[in-house]
């Protein structure tokens, strides 16, 4: 993952491709024994992260011949990404999935859920009710708040509720977690 990739860029032994090969097959075979049944899933990388290349090719290749469930989140990724994005995004459009970078944000995050339920065999009908429970699930999004006394640091809302915020916070050229920091108080 994101992980093996940092150890590959700043030269280190455990990120080499041999390395992660080795990693995976022991901790898929460690599962199995145990009876566990497993899922492999491909990282998140967008397409200029050519680097990871290898490291998917090889979790497909692998769970294909072991015949292990995999949910190819990357691919996913791309193709959504190869798409034009939005007309009212900005910024880069690579990243329109990540909250940084390299972890995923909302959208990112949704879509992961979605790959790895339809490689479960969820059928993709039941897709639709399942969004809308996350769209309406009173602990859908958190937002930290940056309390110091140790108390409850988040306040959640729904997902719907969040989205309404950050339109409103477009349209003002604000932050949603600073209008929500600022409602809260």
């Amino acid at each position: 993952g994101a992980n093996d990739l940092r150890m590959v860029r700043e030269g280190k032994d455990g990120g080499s491709l041999e390395s992660y090969g080795k990693n995976i097959t022991a901790m898929v075979e460690l599962a199995k024994s145990r009876g566990v049944n497993v899922i492999l899933i491909t990282t998140t990388h967008t397409p200029k992260n050519t680097e990871i290349v290898p490291y998917n090719e090889f979790l497909r290749k692998y769970a294909k011949k072991n015949n292990i469930i995999l949910a190819d989140v990357n691919k996913a990724y791309h193709e959504v990404l190869l798409r034009p994005p939005p007309s009212d995004f900005a910024g880069d459009p690579d990243r329109r999935l990540l909250a940084d970078g390299v972890h995923p944000n909302q959208d990112g995050q949704t879509l992961i859920a979605k790959v790895i339920l339809l490689a479960l065999g969820v059928p993709p009908g039941d897709m639709p009710k399942i969004e809308k429970e996350w769209m309406e699930n009173p602990r859908g999004k958190g937002v930290k708040l940056g309390n110091t006394d140790g108390a409850n640091d988040y306040v959640y809302l729904t997902r719907n509720q969040y989205d309404a915020v950050e339109r409103i916070a477009k349209t003002q050229h604000k932050d949603a977690r600073g209008i929500i920091k600022d409602m809260w108080k």
